[in-house]
């Protein structure tokens, strides 16, 4: 893990792929402890899945009135349907054991994304997507249902593409391609309406999912 920004009130950590932001109940390696071996007072304010990687905001204490305003991924995801709003209740399953986490339900909690495509060929869609709602596989769930699944995605994945693609193209990483890129935040202790904005580059695993398609296409068209 990386520390990309630190002040009185926060700590911003660039999460990698593998790494849990907290034990979850089972006793593994996780980004809370590894940061209390340093700093032991230290309250999460965002999380991402352990197979996502990107930005983890944390304070540094409990009363630090700290606002997430807007939380920014970009993602790689197969070509299909494109909804720009997404408003789809998530249920989380609270006895998982073996089957779903989550789930598209009316009995889940309100969950909102925004969908921008960045740009596409005819195999994918790269996208940015902004989100105010934090649930549990928000994301994935949302590009899942319309149609769009993320590349690499093992559960909510179209599993026969995700397969085809990696066998077919051994150089590229297999991984999600999901990344919390940027997070938007105002720190209401300072009593200044700013909106401050913290963002990371691009990952080098998405850049070369990109220019592998491009540099397949334009050989196709010489053909």
């Amino acid at each position: 893990m990386k520390k990309i920004y630190e002040d009185n009130y926060i700590l911003v950590i660039k999460k990698p792929i593998g790494l849990k932001v907290h034990k979850g109940g089972v006793k593994s390696e996780n980004l809370i402890d590894k940061i209390k071996e340093k700093l032991k007072k230290i309250h999460l304010l965002n999380r991402i899945d352990r197979y996502v990687s990107g930005l983890v905001f944390l304070k540094k204490n409990v009363n630090c009135n700290i606002y997430l305003k807007k939380k920014i991924y970009i993602a790689i995801a197969f070509r299909g349907n494109f909804v720009k709003n997404i408003n789809i209740p998530i249920y989380k399953n609270k006895n998982y054991v073996s089957n779903f986490l989550t789930k598209v339900s009316i009995d889940g909690k309100k969950s909102s994304s925004n969908i921008e495509i960045l740009k596409s060929d005819r195999k994918f869609l790269y996208l940015k997507i902004s989100i105010k709602t934090g649930r549990t596989h928000q994301i994935r769930q949302h590009l899942s249902y319309i149609g769009s699944p993320i590349l690499g995605d093992p559960i909510y994945g179209n599993f026969k593409l995700n397969k085809m693609f990696f066998k077919t193209n051994n150089k590229i990483k297999r991984q999600i391609y999901l990344f919390n890129k940027e997070v938007m935040f105002k720190n209401k202790k300072l009593k200044t309406n700013k909106t401050n904005k913290i963002k990371i580059k691009t990952p080098i695993d998405f850049i070369k999912v990109w220019l592998h398609q491009k540099k397949k296409f334009q050989y196709q068209k010489k053909e």
